[in-house]
């Protein structure tokens, strides 16, 4: 019986174990191993997440520092732009300043000459010939000058004043003279003649008989390219500049580059805004059809001594694109 029991003991431990081992004494022994094989994945997996993490943040840190500098930079293009325009239509102004006080102080010398032929008697073509010529020659880049009585009837034209159609009569600003005895300087919106291929200007300024009534204007004529040729330095700032220049009453005085001149030609809204407000001088931006609807930025001024806007503007994408 002891032996039975033994060797019953004996082999049922031997199967018993063998069993236990196929069915579960492996599986045991292997499970840390599936633990372990499972915790090294995720480990990876988070590691890997990580590291996307890393980089992505990296990435947008860069991208970040990227698109900063851009702006920094196209910011930095567009302030020396600015100062650019500023600098050049200041230029633009002294030298415009200067043309326009020349012309006013001739004319100031003409409406002198004939108060004093109309306190001696009498105010003639004869009389004022020799004063005449004299202006002719000092203002070469004139289109000459001319005399009128209180009709508007020209009493004298200067030698090149002969070689245009130079009549005033009703014009506007020959109404405005007669009818306003405060008028300075008044300057003519641009107009085409018969004989000019090119539009002109009149400068013009009243003068009195000796009881102190209107007696008639001495004007001057010019080319407007007289004026777009002192505005042409604005190529300095890029070959897309175009300045142009208004009256108060937004009227297109002249421009550069010369091209076509449209005499019923608007300001942009935000410069008609600045005129009309005699702001000080700024940078604005706009958009307009006969630029293609680019945007354009542009610097503002009014003249220093006239009631006269002048604007420089060119193409952003010309200043972005240097």
């Amino acid at each position: 019986m002891v032996s039975f029991a033994s060797t019953g003991f004996h082999l049922f431990r031997f199967l018993g174990v063998d069993a236990f081992c196929r069915c579960g004494v492996h599986m045991t022994d292997s499970q840390p191993n599936l633990r372990s094989e499972s915790e090294r994945s995720k480990s990876s997996r988070l590691h890997s997440h990580k590291q996307l993490w890393v980089i992505a943040t990296i990435n947008l840190l860069v991208l970040g520092i990227i698109i900063f500098a851009l702006v920094g930079s196209r910011q930095q293009e567009l302030d020396k732009a600015a100062n650019t325009l500023e600098s050049v239509s200041r230029s633009i102004d002294d030298v415009l300043s200067w043309r326009f006080e020349k012309i006013n102080l001739a004319l100031l010398g003409a409406v002198d000459e004939a108060q004093q032929q109309a306190l001696r008697g009498d105010v003639s073509w004869e009389c004022f010939e020799a004063y005449g010529k004299n202006l002719d020659e000092r203002l070469p880049d004139t289109l000459g000058f001319l005399l009128t009585n209180t009709q508007g009837r020209v009493v004298y034209a200067s030698p090149r004043a002969l070689s245009g159609e130079m009549s005033i009569t009703n014009t506007d600003h020959f109404v405005q003279l007669r009818n306003n005895p405060s008028s300075g300087l008044v300057i003519s919106h641009p107009f085409y003649s018969q004989l000019w291929t090119r539009p002109i200007i009149v400068l013009s300024m009243r003068y009195l008989l000796p009881d102190g009534s209107f007696g008639g204007v001495v004007a001057c004529a010019v080319s407007i390219d007289m004026f777009s040729d002192i505005m042409a330095s604005a190529v300095i700032v890029g070959s897309s500049a175009v300045a142009t220049l208004w009256d108060k009453k937004l009227g297109l005085v002249t421009q550069y580059p010369r091209g076509r001149f449209w005499l019923d030609a608007k300001p942009s809204p935000p410069l008609r805004k600045l005129i009309e407000h005699d702001a000080a001088p700024s940078i604005y931006q706009h958009r307009r059809a006969d630029f293609g609807e680019k945007k354009r930025i542009a610097f503002y001024r009014k003249l220093s001594q006239w009631p006269l806007y002048l604007s420089i503007g060119l193409y952003e994408q010309a200043v972005l694109a240097k």
